[in-house]
């Protein structure tokens, strides 16, 4: 009789081992499908709501910039090569048909407009008024910082 009643008992307890790993199986297989569902949702949130690094946060207002007026194709590198300065090198791509730039950091606007003191201060720290239309600011005036 003692062999029937331990084939049972271990019958019994293989049973309850199995709904056990069963019933973890399907709570780490849950964990996983709301981590999951949670990382979609904290994203999508994000996408929805956060703004973009390339936009500029005042896009159209009148602002004031600071920074290094260069070309635009040179921007903050100038060949070393050149035995130009920073100021002449500008000067002369200008002439070959590139625009004015301002650099400030590792930001690169373009300007547009015309003002007679970009000339005087090329190569130079300046500090640029104007209104931010994409990556171009529209200059209203330029000044040059103190030397």
């Amino acid at each position: 009789m003692s062999a029937d009643c331990t084939g049972v008992g271990n019958e019994v307890i293989m049973q309850v081992r199995r709904f056990w790993f069963h019933t973890i199986g399907i709570g780490i297989v849950f964990a996983v499908l709301l981590a999951v569902a949670v990382a979609l949702v904290t994203a999508t949130g994000a996408l929805a709501f956060g703004q973009r690094d390339g936009d500029p946060p005042e896009s159209g207002k009148a602002r004031v910039f600071s920074g290094v007026l260069t070309c635009a194709r040179c921007g903050a590198r100038h060949p070393g090569k050149s035995q130009l300065s920073a100021g002449d090198c500008a000067k002369m791509c200008l002439k070959q048909g590139s625009t004015w730039a301002l650099v400030d950091g590792g930001k690169v606007y373009r300007l547009k407009g015309d003002s007679p003191v970009l000339d005087r201060v090329a190569g130079e720290r300046v500090t640029v008024s104007g209104t931010l239309e994409g990556n171009t600011i529209v200059i209203q005036s330029v000044e040059p910082q103190n030397r």
